[in-house]
């Protein structure tokens, strides 16, 4: 069962760098209303101020310049988005609904995000039916949005809709590719619910998506730390059992490597076995299953065009493991063949 977090309450004695931010909003906001008509550089400006006061915990102060703003342009959508991000930061989940109604009411790239911080807060004001219907209708309207879905997926699974939550979390992570942020999001989940297979599959799907992300060399040491685990712990209970054992055998099978093996050697080795056992273990409901698809086949399909030990190696590199470098360096032609592959990947996702 996944858990909110509780609203955040703002804090009355603001850190010096954002009392200045607010300040130099208050300037612009003055500008602002001292025009009969405020230019788009203007408002654009001082609402990006605004959105920099929040984002460094000046909750109260940006909700000020917000309301200012919308004096002039009461239905602004993205400033409705941003009013209603700050009053549920405030705790005023009344108004967090109230400003992403308004702003969802018009077609706008700022409409899903409204959607679902529209469903978030009734759900964490306790309207459970309201909340999912918001998300129903969202998803009806935006059905290519990702993570609309991932969110809708967690709400339905708080929820104990197991068979609504998996639909809702496959048509995520069918579309994840152009939102990875979600592959490492899930990957979280599962690892907090006790499946480290679960969540390595997650964290290598990410960096397949996100290769050059600056997230991605954090989601190869965790990579490195999930698949030293230990897996038979009794908080790993709830992972999938083709691929815990898969990762069991896979650690087993690394006792019997040569120590004399650079530990990016190792590395790749035990992923390699645990991607092999996974595959020569799974029968038709592991092969049918949300990690099989968004974890497992994206790895076969490395191994298909013959990358997938470049791709590991890669992954060692970034998690700093030592002699990556080295064998990377002495597989170039390999190792362009999988820049290439990861490329057209990203461009196809």
């Amino acid at each position: 069962m996944l858990l909110f977090p509780q609203a955040m309450s703002a804090s009355t004695r603001l850190p010096h760098s954002v009392r200045k931010s607010f300040q130099l909003c208050l300037l612009g906001l003055g500008s602002l209303q001292g025009a009969a008509h405020a230019g788009d550089a203007g408002f654009d400006l001082t609402l990006g101020k605004a959105i920099e006061l929040h984002e460094a915990g000046g909750f109260d102060a940006a909700i000020q310049i917000y309301l200012g703003l919308r004096a002039d342009r009461p239905q602004d959508a993205r400033l409705l988005h941003e009013l209603a991000r700050s009053s549920r930061a405030v705790g005023n989940l009344p108004g967090c609904i109230e400003y992403a109604t308004a702003s969802l009411a018009s077609a706008s790239p700022w409409q899903s995000a409204a959607f679902a911080l529209r469903a978030r807060c009734e759900h964490e004001s306790g309207e459970t039916d309201r909340a999912l219907a918001t998300y129903g209708e969202a998803v009806e309207l935006h059905p290519h949005d990702a993570n609309l879905h991932f969110n809708y997926a967690r709400t339905l699974d708080f929820h104990g809709d197991v068979s609504g939550a998996t639909l809702q979390l496959r048509r995520a992570l069918d579309q994840a590719g152009q939102h990875p942020a979600l592959f490492l999001e899930y990957g979280a989940m599962l690892e907090a619910q006790g499946d480290p297979a679960g969540a390595l599959l997650m964290n290598l799907r990410y960096i397949i998506a996100a290769t050059q992300s600056p997230q991605a060399a954090g989601a190869a040491e965790q990579v490195h730390v999930l698949i030293h685990r230990d897996v038979s712990a009794p908080e790993a209970r709830q992972s999938t059992p083709v691929f815990e054992a898969a990762l069991q055998a896979a650690r087993r099978a690394a006792s019997e490597i040569s120590p004399a093996i650079p530990d990016a050697g190792r590395f790749s080795q035990i992923l390699e076995n645990f991607v092999l056992e996974a595959v020569s273990t799974a029968d038709s409901s592991h092969t049918s299953s949300l990690l099989w698809d968004s974890g497992v086949v994206p790895l076969l399909s490395l191994a298909e065009h013959d990358v997938l030990d470049a791709y590991l190696y890669f992954v060692a590199a970034l998690a700093r493991t030592a002699g990556s470098p080295e064998w990377l360096s002495a597989h170039r032609q390999k190792f362009e063949r999988l820049v290439e592959y990861l490329a057209r990947s990203a461009t196809t996702s």
